[in-house]
């Protein structure tokens, strides 16, 4: 088992690819909600994507519910790794629901440190692993496939964001999401008593001489 272990650079291919998914996530989100031509249809994506990552609990429990059936996060299981107990056994819902929430949040505290001690630890156990007991091992050798997902979601990222970002700075949303962003911008001002920054438009004035015909009389 000791030979089985997961030493900390699996573990942190791992957590890059889980960090790396969510973030490509919110890029493709990002790139259909920049490729619409109006306001409306923007705003529907916006909200389709609170409905479905920010504000649905099941996404920030998937870990959770994914460690306790199959063994690991996405990223876990795409560099071919498994959380278990101490005996081999897959971990109860109690202990998987302690380790992903508070555990993890033990182990980073100060700096990060109850994870970086995974690669000084004789069994590669994390505070939060300790706190209960659990272990990760290998169960197939294919880190590769982690590190070729991770790149692939970080390119397909990049792109994304590359695209979304020349959208709405050019796009026919420009217009719109400046004049939200001002508003927005004139609210936090007000409510925390700054004045909102005046713009002054410089006109370069000429004046102007006529010149009229002369009438002669006799």
């Amino acid at each position: 088992m000791t030979n089985n272990l997961a030493p900390l650079r699996l573990r942190f291919i791992a957590g890059l690819t889980d960090a790396l998914i969510h973030l490509f996530l919110f890029t493709a989100f990002l790139f259909i909600a920049a490729s619409q031509s109006d306001l409306a249809h923007f705003m529907m994506i916006f909200f389709i994507y609170l409905a479905i990552v920010t504000l649905n609990p099941l996404y920030y429990y998937q870990t959770i519910i994914l460690t306790h059936f199959f063994g690991g996060s996405l990223g876990k299981l795409l560099t071919g790794l498994r959380v278990t107990s101490e005996s081999g056994t897959r971990l109860s819902f109690k202990r998987v629901f302690f380790r992903q929430t508070i555990g993890y949040l033990f182990a980073g505290l100060v700096l990060g440190l109850g994870f970086f001690s995974i690669s000084k630890d004789v069994h590669k156990q994390g505070w939060h692993d300790k706190a209960i007991g659990s272990l990760v091992v290998i169960h197939q050798p294919i880190w590769y496939v982690g590190v070729l997902v991770s790149a692939a979601y970080l390119v397909l990222s990049c792109y994304f964001g590359a695209f979304s970002y020349q959208k709405i700075t050019t796009g026919p949303l420009s217009f719109p999401l400046m004049r939200i962003a001002k508003n927005l911008s004139a609210i936090t001002q007000q409510n925390t008593g700054k004045q909102p920054a005046k713009t002054y438009i410089k006109i370069n004035y000429k004046p102007v001489t006529h010149t009229y015909p002369q009438i002669k009389t006799y």
